[in-house]
């Protein structure tokens, strides 16, 4: 007793001196001795002599007195002190009969030190080189399998009632010593944890006990190589033939399913870890949330708030705001709202929270102000506004008042974030990624996810990012059809394509005019299902003359298994159905997509003066003058033809072709609306490039009039379409014109608005609302705030500077006349009833009678020049009779070439 108490003081070389002699002693004794020195003690000293015993062995084990170099002198004594704990349990198998409180102490302690013995590093073999392994086991053989055989042999030695005192505590010491990969300790260490699940069952009737106490032991053991596939494959195998040996058919194949899921996704996690392949944290977070929803269908709470706060350290970390606040979302509805009940100590472990939160109410304030918080730096100001709403009533109720009304101060913020033309948010996209082949680690093979792009990040970026997480893969082209020889090739392929969210924002609100601001974002949140197509030609359009006309798509449509946004950027995507479209249809949905950008520019510019406006311009541009794909022209000729229509008779055809009539007509009053923001926001040398758009759409609504019908007039609008130096050039020649031709004028003009409204005609009115009636004051301040700027000093042509010469000297005149007409009985058309007015004013001055009557005017009232400019005037063709029926582009500058 003396000797223990000087092995454990502090001085090393006295300690190494009593450890060699008490070695030396057990050396010498032999199997009488045990049995004569042990024979000689009454109970009480018995008990005592144990617990020191194996306390002195269990220390000498864990921190050894000798150093890793003497190698000779550790194996020598640990073949000592193995002899020695099977002669000294001996003892205590004679004395189970008198079992009781203190002999479940000695066997508890007894197990430990087996334990420790065998994990000791000194006598892991594997870690050796080859000579030396073979020296070790032809001198001393391998320790370990002569101890774990002891302790199957002691473990059976014991009545099934007294197996319940160490159950569960001895299940960590049985697994790490099985996770030993030697077939002899994995055999004898298994048979014991199978015999535990045989005394649970039959005593329980359940398994839940071991279920809690593996998971707990498996997770501390997650990040240990020795944690395999071939000890997960032996682990099962063992305990489900077991199960079947015992006819523990009902909980055995539950538990076993529940070791397979548990194991296969703690390989998974410490694979992406470890791996520098899947070393990229998005994959990480991956296996992360699969361990975490594992432990969350399991009922494990610590385990699941301990991964939930792993999850969001990472989301942090890559500063995903949005899945950050999600993450933590997932621990608040833990929580209850409750006041007075006390918070247990599972959730106080990991978060950071101060001493004065002791309730499930305070935690659950907390995290809600924290996710508010994320929300609103993610951008997602809905979400944050979901969670203030849901606060708010919870500080009501406890009358918080001051809370409160910060509380409400910031949900207003947000509403006016949300309508802040100024507060511009990415689009956002979504990418399909399909990993196909056996060359990737199995959460992987032949996977497909779906991910949420960050911020700006298009195709070209999260094909780079792939290429560098997975630099051996082979990158697929997304019109390449997966075949099973890409699923079980030993490569990897990676296919990455771009997917256009489904959003259920007409369920949500119901067809009603919402303003785009607010469907932007349910647009691209709040998603689960996505589609994405792929081009073919059709046998029946290979004669198609447009590609428009000549492409079929097949339309492939799928889920995800949560909504996304959510707790992570990468989400598991389900089975794809397919569905073929027509090129009428493909037609429609890019109409679709057009008038939705171009509404959404549209409204952003008026609600914001100082908004960019060369988004617009370049909309407005791609529509009206496109380049390549010749704009919504090309559809008029492809679909609305008579020859197509002749062609597909049917009535599904010409409910397709009347819906495309419909978004035809729908497009002209938002592109009038573009047009004129673009003259308001635009500088001067840009007005030519204006002025050369409004004349394209002149002949646009012209040619949609002809295949759709007239629109109905909803109210006045202003025309924005005449170029500047027309208007100059009209307003110069009415100054000119008597009050009784203009009322005749104006009668004409009603009279052919009147007949052109009355048509029989099919009219396809647009959806979006019409500007009011205003009045003619109202009018007046609308025709001088967008009254055009003049456009920069150029070489003119000869009939803009002949009215210009002509307007130089009335301009006070013109304005008057201007005024006179607006506050008068003349209304302002639209763009094609502006271009009517002006061709048939011009066919009149071009007539000779009118031409008569102003050259006997101009002789009496007009001066010599404005008389010369009148006779230029009618030698020139006007610039309707030049202009051919779409107007040639304005020509390009010259190149600037360097001195």
């Amino acid at each position: 007793m003396q000797i223990l108490l000087v092995i454990r003081v502090k001085e090393h070389d006295l300690a190494i001196s009593f450890a060699t002699g008490i070695i030396a002693i057990l050396r010498t004794m032999d199997d009488e001795n045990y049995i004569e020195f042990l024979r000689q003690m009454d109970d009480i000293s018995l008990h005592d002599f144990f617990l020191d015993a194996f306390g002195l062995i269990k220390d000498l084990v864990t921190i050894p007195i000798f150093s890793n170099d003497w190698s000779e002198m550790l194996l020598l004594q640990n073949s000592i002190f193995v002899r020695a704990m099977n002669k000294f349990v001996s003892r205590l198998v004679e004395d189970l009969n008198h079992f009781n409180e203190q002999s479940v102490e000695l066997w508890q302690l007894y197990f430990e030190c087996i334990v420790q013995f065998i994990i000791q590093p000194c006598l892991q073999l594997e870690s050796f080189t080859a000579n030396k392994r073979k020296r070790i086991l032809s001198r001393y053989k391998d320790l370990r399998i002569e101890a774990s055989n002891d302790f199957k042999t002691m473990w059976f030695c014991l009545h099934e009632q007294h197996k319940l005192y160490f159950i569960p505590s001895q299940i960590y010491g049985v697994i790490r010593v099985s996770l030993i990969p030697v077939q002899d300790i994995r055999t004898a260490m298994i048979r014991v944890l199978c015999d535990m699940i045989y005394v649970i069952n039959k005593h329980e009737d359940n398994l839940s006990i071991f279920e809690n106490e593996f998971v707990t032991v498996m997770d501390k053991f997650a990040n240990e190589p020795l944690v395999d596939k071939i000890f997960k494959e032996y682990l099962i195998n063992a305990i489900d033939d077991f199960c079947k040996a015992k006819k523990l058919a009902r909980n055995g194949s539950k538990l076993v399913d529940m070791i397979d899921n548990l194991l296969s996704r703690i390989i998974e996690l410490r694979v992406a870890v470890n791996d520098c392949e899947t070393a990229a944290l998005d994959l990480q977070m991956h296996c992360v949330r699969s361990l975490m929803e594992f432990y969350e269908r399991l009922g494990h709470l610590p385990m699941y708030i301990k991964y939930i706060y792993q999850l969001y350290e990472m989301n942090r970390r890559l500063q995903n705001k949005i899945e950050a606040g999600h993450t933590l979302m997932l621990h608040a509805k833990l929580l209850d709202w409750d006041p007075d009940k006390v918070l247990e100590e599972v959730h106080m472990k990991y978060t950071q929270t101060h001493q004065s939160v002791k309730t499930h109410d305070q935690l659950k304030k907390k995290l809600y102000r924290d996710i508010i918080q994320l929300f609103d730096d993610g951008d997602a100001w809905e979400k944050s506004i979901e969670v203030c709403k849901e606060l708010q009533i919870q500080y009501e109720q406890s009358f918080e008042y001051v809370n409160l009304s910060a509380l409400l101060l910031n949900q207003s913020r947000l509403y006016v974030h949300i309508m802040d033309a100024g507060k511009q948010r990415f689009e956002q996209e979504y990418f399909r990624i399909g990993c196909y082949g056996m060359g990737f680690h199995d959460f992987l093979q032949n996977q497909v996810f779906v991910y949420r792009s960050e911020p700006g990040q298009r195709l070209g970026d999260v094909r780079e990012k792939l290429q560098t997480i997975f630099p051996h893969a082979i990158l697929l082209d997304p019109t390449v059809n997966i075949e099973d020889h890409h699923r079980r090739s030993t490569s990897q392929y990676v296919q990455v394509q771009v997917v256009q969210p489904i959003s259920d924002e007409k369920a949500k609100f119901k067809n009603r005019n919402i303003p785009e601001a607010i469907l932007q974002y349910y647009r691209s949140n709040e998603i689960r299902r996505f589609t994405y197509t792929r081009l073919f030609v059709h046998e029946d359009d290979r004669d198609a003359t447009s590609d428009i006309a000549k492409f079929s798509t097949e339309r492939y449509e799928f889920s995800t298994a949560f909504v996304l946004p959510n707790t992570t950027r990468w989400v598991p995507a389900g089975s794809s159905t397919k569905t073929l479209l027509t090129p009428l249809e493909n037609a429609i949905h890019l109409l679709e997509k057009t008038n939705r950008e171009l509404k959404i520019l549209v409204e952003a510019n008026e609600a914001d003066r100082e908004l960019n406006v060369t988004p617009l311009s370049g909309k407005t541009a791609g529509i009206l003058d496109a380049v390549v794909m010749g704009g919504a022209s090309v559809i008029e000729q492809a679909f609305l033809s008579n020859e197509y229509q002749m062609k597909h008779p049917d009535e599904y055809t010409r409910a397709l072709i009347d819906n495309v009539k419909q978004l035809l007509a729908d497009q002209i009053p938002l592109l009038e609306r573009a047009l004129l923001i673009m003259r308001q926001k635009s500088k001067p040398e840009m007005l030519p490039h204006v002025d050369h758009l409004s004349n394209i759409l002149i002949h646009r609504q012209r040619s949609v009039e002809q295949h759709c019908g007239k629109q109905q007039p909803h109210g006045l609008r202003l025309s924005i379409f005449v170029p500047s130096t027309d208007i100059s050039a009209n307003i110069s020649i009415q100054s000119h014109r008597s009050n009784a031709e203009i009322q005749s004028r104006q009668s004409d003009l009603t009279r052919s608005r009147t007949s052109s409204t009355n048509s029989t005609n099919t009219i396809f009115k647009p959806t979006s609302a019409s500007s009011p009636q205003k009045t003619p004051i109202e009018l007046r301040e609308e025709l001088t705030s967008v009254r055009p700027r003049r456009p920069p000093r150029t070489a003119p042509s000869l009939s803009s500077s002949v009215s210009s010469l002509a307007g130089a000297s009335n301009d006070s005149t013109r304005s008057s006349t201007t005024d006179m007409n607006i506050s008068g009985q003349f209304v302002v058309a639209s763009a094609s009833q502006t271009l009517l007015s002006s061709e048939s004013l011009n066919d009149e001055l071009n007539s000779e009678n009118l031409q008569a009557k102003l050259n006997n005017v101009n002789k009496k009232t007009l001066s010599p020049t404005h008389q010369l400019a009148n006779k230029i005037r009618s030698l020139t063709k006007s610039s309707e009779q030049l202009s051919s029926d779409i107007p040639p582009r304005p020509p390009p500058k010259p190149p600037k070439f360097p001195r």
